[in-house]
């Protein structure tokens, strides 16, 4: 299962808020990162409300992204950069130009999704009860990836031996 934090925060919501150095801890830490980019002009920006900080088209191809395209511009500038890239507004669920589906809590999941966990809304849902849940889904996105690492890594690890 893919992991994407969210906003590029990888302790909890406004640990790293669409900030260039959080994006370089998250994909030092081997996580994927949903960024909310604009364009404005011939630019591209980073920012979750409004553009904050220019961004490199380079870099966005080269790092391991999921844009959030907050305008039609930025939509059609990621398209033609082949930045992989959503957007969502209101909507239950987005086509990706990867082909996933980027699905909100709440709305029915498919093997193609990108499920947002339940915190990125409020709900007093656990990330232990939500995961349960996720049986084949594509990946999730999250404010806490490690959180999720760990529960998927303890999933899988081998029961120890018992001891003669």
């Amino acid at each position: 299962m893919r992991i994407v934090a969210h906003r590029a925060n990888f302790a909890g919501p406004g640990s790293g808020d669409n900030r260039r150095e959080a994006v370089d801890t998250c994909i030092d830490l081997g996580f994927e990162v949903e960024l909310d980019v604009w364009a404005v002009g011939d630019l591209l920006w980073v920012g979750h409300d409004g553009p904050v900080w220019k961004c490199n088209p380079d870099d966005l191809r080269s790092m391991p992204i999921l844009a959030h395209a907050k305008n039609i511009e930025a939509a059609a500038a990621l398209a033609s950069l082949e930045v992989p890239f959503f957007c969502l507004e209101h909507d239950q669920f987005a086509l990706c130009s990867t082909g996933e589906i980027w699905t909100n809590y709440g709305a029915p999941s498919v093997t193609r999704s990108i499920v947002c966990s339940p915190e990125l809304v409020g709900a007093d849902e656990t990330i232990a009860g939500f995961l349960a849940r996720q049986n084949s889904v594509a990946g999730v996105c999250t404010d806490y990836p490690a959180v999720y690492r760990d529960m998927i890594a303890s999933q899988f690890r081998a029961p120890e031996a018992p001891q003669p």
